[in-house]
């Protein structure tokens, strides 16, 4: 949701546009307080504020050339509520775009003067606003697409080795923090994709996981993973994560890394996987914090 503010003369900071275009009749009074209130630190540039957990805001104070204003200059605020994690240099980016192109239309201060407009000028000033209105818009949707699923990071190959560590940009942890909930807990596991290698991240509420290798002589079909899947079902036992790999003809392994919080042990659940033909070994691991 976006809000352009405008630095009246007389009456002080004022909101003469948004996106939704209804935004600034439909928010609460105090909530359009709050925003517009940010004009009178006069401070220009980027910046973000944060009223409360529910209402932040990234916002941009710049001036604009005019022919109407005392000291000939309009002093503008362009404001971005909050809606969604995306990360902050997105919005700044996005914004600054915006500013740069806004700035450079011929008497654009003309467009500020929309709900006061004179006589005179009044076909000039609603003709300005419509461009900026416009130029609002796709700004609008631009951040209304914009979100962020992957985070990349380009480190070298020797500094990890040497390291044994790979840092994690802050979308991932925020991204993390919503599927937390509850749990305390993170099962990572790794493994080779073609010329990858892949890496989860897993929230989970035990403290311990148990992994079982599930050996098959014969090919693993959909039907057996079924059966398999039925038996988990039964013992109410919570799957974390599953990989099956064929590493020849007739011989495949299905790995299972499982949380136990209804059960003590596997025993049982076990020997019902044994009773399916052509499964010829289970191997268990204890994984804890």
């Amino acid at each position: 949701m976006l809000i352009v503010v405008y630095f009246d003369k007389i009456i002080g900071p004022k909101a003469i546009a948004s996106k939704p275009e209804d935004l600034i009749k439909n928010l609460k009074k105090e909530t359009l307080n709050q925003i517009v209130s940010l004009l009178d630190t006069g401070d220009e540039g980027f910046f973000t504020h944060d009223f409360s957990s529910e209402l932040r805001t990234a916002n941009w104070i710049f001036r604009v050339p005019s022919s109407w204003a005392r000291g000939s200059i309009e002093l503008i605020m362009l404001s971005v509520i909050i809606q969604k994690e995306i990360e902050i240099k997105e919005y700044q980016l996005e914004m600054k775009k915006f500013i740069d192109q806004i700035i450079k239309i011929d008497d654009l201060y003309k467009a500020f003067y929309i709900h006061n407009p004179s006589l005179m000028h009044k076909t000039e000033i609603q003709k300005k606003f419509k461009t900026l209105n416009g130029k609002l818009d796709k700004l609008y949707k631009i951040l209304s697409l914009k979100s962020v699923e992957t985070a990349g990071r380009l480190i070298k190959l020797e500094d990890f080795q040497k390291n044994k560590i790979i840092s994690v940009p802050k979308m991932m942890l925020i991204n993390l923090k919503k599927l937390i909930k509850n749990k305390k807990n993170l099962f990572i596991v790794h493994r080779i994709r073609g010329d990858s290698l892949k890496i989860d991240v897993i929230p989970v509420t035990s403290k311990e996981i148990n992994k079982l290798e599930i050996i098959f002589g014969v090919d693993m079909t959909p039907a057996i993973i079924k059966r398999i899947s039925d038996i988990f079902s039964k013992y109410e036992i919570s799957l974390v994560f599953t990989s099956g790999i064929c590493q020849e003809a007739e011989k495949c392994i299905y790995e299972v890394y499982v949380e136990l919080l209804n059960i003590n042990d596997l025993e049982d659940l076990k020997n019902e996987i044994y009773e399916i033909e052509g499964i010829i070994d289970i191997q268990t691991e204890k994984l804890s914090t």
